[in-house]
């Protein structure tokens, strides 16, 4: 294999083996990054299962953004098939994030339910931006 071949296969090897890490650290504990604004809304997820980014399915109205949470119930289950985010999340259900997809999360989010990477390769993505803040994992 040349080197330059090998280089990207460990990256590509990397990031797969991070972002499972995170997704399994996530679970159970919180997320603490950048703080949300005042006005942020309370975007609950209806429906017990369907597609994130159908805006029929989040009681606020529209696909939680930034300024929102998105917020799951325990047996509720949503999937993110396209680039989702930047939003917070509070999720006691079960957040799936298809291959080809990715979740930016920003803010201060809890996880007491479960985020699964669906990844069939490496084109699946849970950012946790902490870019105006820290981030620490905790659980």
């Amino acid at each position: 294999m040349p080197a330059r071949q090998a280089q990207t296969h460990r990256l590509v090897a990397r990031k797969t083996a991070i972002a499972q890490l995170v997704a399994q650290l996530f679970i159970g504990g919180a997320l603490v990054g950048a703080a949300m604004p005042a006005s942020a809304a309370i975007c609950d997820w209806v429906p017990a299962t369907g597609n994130w980014s159908v805006v029929g399915n989040w009681l606020c109205g529209n696909v939680p953004t930034a300024t929102d949470v998105a917020t799951l119930a325990g047996g509720k289950t949503a999937t993110v098939t396209a680039a989702q985010g930047p939003t917070s999340v509070n999720n006691a259900g079960m957040v799936n994030i298809s291959n080809n997809s990715s979740l930016t999360i920003v803010g201060t989010n809890t996880n007491t339910g479960a985020i699964n990477l669906q990844s069939v390769g490496n084109l699946t993505d849970l950012v946790i931006d902490g870019s105006n803040g820290a981030v620490s994992l905790n659980g």
